[in-house]
């Protein structure tokens, strides 16, 4: 009887650490999977945003011709046509760079798609492996991404003071061909879109990112101190 006592106690421990193990990753798994929803969400809400677009034009000083061919371009990256930009005014160059500028565009505005589904199939999970904790979870996954994608903006913001260094860095990290980005200082591309540009573009979409963060965070520790109170109310 105490041998069959001790291996169920055993098993029991063994079935505990197993759940622990899985519920580590899925939690690892879903604070990331928040971080990149921020990210990629935000980035569509700027990208198809026309009121940021007119806004960053009439403060650039845009000729009429550059801003009709800047929003030609932001058509063609914006809708679902394939093969390279129609647009006449850019170099073979200009026009292959921005067909795979548009892949890669097309990749991260498809992600959250992705990586929502994925979120709420791991929430789900971890209702059903232990309901008891599951808010704390939630609130454990909520408060870390938000901590992380605020550290992450902030640290891009930070690394933003040497713009062209992070603009090269950029165009590595997402593997344009070598070269491919940079082009002559009379460039119809650079006249469209100047430096200066991308650079307010980063600091509207990070700065759209932290405050998002930021207001998470906000309520999340507001109603861990309101359940507080309130517990010490009942006691």
């Amino acid at each position: 009887m105490v041998e069959k006592a001790i291996d169920a106690i055993v098993r029991v421990e063994k079935e505990d650490s197993k759940k622990k193990v899985i519920l580590t990753i899925l939690i690892l798994v879903a604070i990331i999977n928040f971080v990149l929803l921020v990210y990629t969400i935000h980035f569509r809400a700027v990208v198809f945003n026309k009121e940021f677009y007119d806004r960053h034009f009439d403060e650039l000083r845009y000729t009429y011709e550059n801003r009709t061919i800047a929003y030609s371009t932001i058509y063609y990256l914006q809708n679902s046509e394939t093969g390279l930009p129609d647009i006449p005014e850019y170099t073979l160059e200009e026009q292959q760079h921005l067909f795979d500028v548009k892949k890669r565009m097309s990749i991260f505005l498809l992600l959250p798609y992705i990586l929502l589904p994925l979120e709420l199939i791991i929430i789900i999970a971890l209702f059903f492996i232990k309901r008891e904790t599951f808010v704390k979870h939630l609130d454990m996954i909520a408060m870390h991404g938000s901590g992380i994608t605020l550290l992450t903006a902030g640290l891009i913001l930070v690394l933003a003071n040497n713009f062209s260094l992070l603009f090269n860095g950029f165009h590595k990290l997402l593997f344009f061909p070598p070269g491919s980005w940079q082009f002559s200082a009379n460039s119809q591309l650079l006249g469209a879109f100047p430096m200066q540009f991308f650079y307010e573009f980063a600091k509207d979409y990070l700065f759209l990112i932290s405050i998002f963060s930021i207001v998470v965070l906000g309520l999340l520790i507001g109603s861990s101190l309101l359940r507080k109170e309130m517990f010490k109310k009942t006691f």
